[in-house]
């Protein structure tokens, strides 16, 4: 018996691999009604390896089947939920990113005072501020580099915290909102980032370990 699991850890995917998990649900069901009904030494023909397997070997199986399926099913879903937050976060960061460049030509655009040299530096703080915002969430080696702290949620809530309180002011609304939405943002990195598990440094990690592969492969050829 003890023999005959440890054959069916190895190829246990290749007995259930033709069976949906409905039916394998029904099966394991209908032998746990039957397991009470009839005798143990019940056997059970195979027809692939010819041979006789006992009933609780089945069930055994067939229970193992159902759990390793539920598994399978629960880890994947997690796998879902992560990278939907992940798309999720990035398009906010994106929008924030944007939001500054936006902020900083209406500066240049609409400002009647543009002769104010502190005006005039903040507004292209704005601006580069904004591309670095938008440049961070993708897995650009020279980026996660030379601005590490992007690669991790606390990193980035402090800094989309900075680029919040330094653009926030209550002249016009527009400005008032984009600030306000930048410290929101950051607020959320930093509170993810504790509850948390880190994903950005994992993804850089995994983008920079691959662009040397790439460099180094020959090219293809047709």
């Amino acid at each position: 018996m003890l023999l005959n699991f440890i054959i069916f850890e190895i190829k246990w995917y290749k007995i259930t691999s033709s069976y949906s998990y409905k039916i394998k649900a029904r099966l394991i069901k209908l032998f746990s009604y039957s397991f009470f009904c009839v005798k143990p030494y019940l056997k059970f023909y195979n027809k692939k390896s010819k041979k006789y397997l006992n009933f609780r070997f089945i069930l055994a199986c067939l229970r193992l089947c159902k759990n390793r399926t539920y598994n399978h099913n629960k880890m994947v879903g997690q796998s879902l939920d992560d990278k939907r937050f992940t798309l999720l976060m990035k398009i906010f960061s994106v929008l924030c990113g944007l939001g500054m460049i936006i902020l900083g030509v209406m500066v240049y655009v609409y400002f009647d005072d543009i002769g104010s040299f502190i005006q005039f530096i903040m507004a292209l703080y704005y601006i580069l501020f904004g591309i670095l915002a938008i440049l961070g969430e993708f897995p650009i080696p020279h980026i996660t580099k030379y601005f590490s702290f992007l690669k991790k949620y606390f990193g980035k809530g402090l800094y989309f915290i900075f680029m919040g309180t330094i653009s926030f002011s209550y002249s016009e609304w527009y400005q008032l909102l984009i600030s306000l939405a930048n410290i929101i943002l950051g607020i959320m990195y930093i509170v993810f980032s504790f509850s948390m598990k880190n994903r950005l440094i994992d993804e850089a990690e995994k983008h920079e370990e691959n662009e040397p592969a790439r460099e180094a492969a020959p090219p293809s050829q047709v």
